[in-house]
């Protein structure tokens, strides 16, 4: 797991990182939902 910041009130986005913190993925995440999408 790599960052984790608050984007808003309602989103918090995410990243998933390898072992050697390449970055894979970048996700915002809904906190009332719980819905992910990616983020470009």
């Amino acid at each position: 797991m790599g960052k984790v910041v608050e984007k808003d009130e309602n989103t918090i986005i995410a990243e998933i990182v390898t072992v050697d913190d390449s970055l894979v993925e970048r996700l915002a995440v809904d906190r009332k939902t719980g819905r992910r999408s990616r983020v470009k």
